[in-house]
């Protein structure tokens, strides 16, 4: 009987081990509330080229790459993507100031993208968020026009990145 029951054991064990590293290795988007890479589409909006929504969450480790693929998709006048303006969701709704060390760098642009055209933007995460609370997130603003920085035309504000 004692051999059964250290058979069960050591199944379990395995199993357990097993389905620890699984998650480990399927990395952030599936342990954490954001992906590391995420899409963003240009579309023609009521005659404006604006942002499709919605875009995914973004979330990574301290000091790891994160991008945006940005695909301008049918946006005759070539056009230009920002990402900033990072603030944490306060309990109870709400949002904090601007924080300026949540993405490095803190305003991360696109090249000009023509229609039919993607530009990957990468930045990196600069804030570490652990206990008390690890589950804490920011919003940010994705701005779009013909000029490089843009800061009119914008999606904001339920677009999110999840540092961890």
């Amino acid at each position: 009987m004692k051999r059964i029951a250290i058979a069960v054991v050591l199944v379990v064990a395995v199993v357990a081990v097993g389905l620890f590293t699984g998650c480990r290795k399927a990395g952030p988007s599936f342990t954490k509330k954001g992906k590391p890479d995420v899409d963003v589409e240009l579309t023609m909006q009521n005659g404006l080229c604006q942002v499709k929504g919605p875009v995914d969450d973004l979330g990574g480790e301290k000091d790891k790459q994160i991008s945006w693929t940005v695909t301008n998709v049918d946006c005759d006048i070539p056009q230009y993507v920002t990402f900033s303006e990072y603030r944490e969701h306060l309990p109870g709704g709400g949002y904090g100031p601007i924080d300026t060390g949540v993405v490095d760098p803190n305003l991360a642009s696109s090249k000009q993208i023509e229609r039919g055209k993607h530009d990957n933007v990468k930045a990196k995460i600069a804030k570490e968020i652990k206990n008390p609370n690890p589950d804490k997130l920011f919003k940010y603003k994705i701005c779009t026009g013909p000029f490089p920085n843009p800061t009119v035309t914008c999606l904001d504000p339920d677009v999110d990145v999840w540092p961890f």
